[in-house]
């Protein structure tokens, strides 16, 4: 299902990954050498989007991939990738509502990430409405959250940070949606509201 919904959109080109990068290039302690890791970009243009602000070690992962600059791999096992305590930051925009585990790739993040680096997570805002399901069924022909498995949206800062636990230290920056812009079933609205943080990560 995830890989099918992004395939519709792999050559397309969003600057919604502006909202998580914008803050990031604003803090003083990522310098311009940092190790960066992009989950889930589905092409270059994230990684295009953070060369422009001089940042040029940066790697992206999918699960579907036709770039050498993108790793194939799952953001569900970070760990089986990567070292450690091995990236400066670590951008998440967009894709955690397609986990039904978001809590496991938030400790996954952790793990990879440095202490006192930087994670950036966005996810859509949309209408938490498990009526909604079978219209998006009617329309789309699949639905991206599982129930089943997660029965509630991740859909509002708190709960974002929260996927983080006590490793969240100072939070940077965060947008809560307060426009409450959403998709529905048929209609989609061309700037949907984005649920956003940034911050430090504490390693205990």
């Amino acid at each position: 299902m995830t890989v099918h919904h992004n395939m519709k959109s792999i050559a397309s080109r969003n600057d919604r990954m502006m909202r998580l990068i914008g803050p990031l290039a604003a803090i003083e302690s990522l310098n311009r050498e940092a190790r960066i890791l992009v989950i889930g970009p589905r092409n270059e243009w994230d990684l295009v989007l953070l060369a422009k602000h001089g940042y040029r070690d940066v790697v992206g992962l999918d699960l579907i991939s036709y770039s050498p600059l993108i790793m194939q791999g799952d953001m569900h096992a970070l760990r089986s990738l990567f070292p450690r305590n091995h990236f400066d930051a670590v951008l998440c925009g967009w894709t955690l509502s397609y986990s039904a585990a978001p809590e496991a790739v938030a400790q996954q993040i952790v793990e990879v990430v440095k202490d006192g680096g930087l994670v950036g997570v966005a996810v859509e805002y949309a209408l938490d409405d498990p009526a909604l399901d079978e219209l998006w069924q009617q329309v789309d022909g699949y639905v991206i959250q599982e129930r089943s498995r997660l029965p509630r949206r991740v859909n509002s800062v708190d709960e974002l940070l929260g996927l983080f636990g006590s490793s969240v230290d100072k939070v940077f920056w965060n947008h809560d949606a307060p426009s409450k812009r959403y998709h529905v079933p048929g209609r989609l609205t061309a700037d949907p509201s984005a649920v956003c943080a940034v911050f430090s990560v504490r390693k205990k």
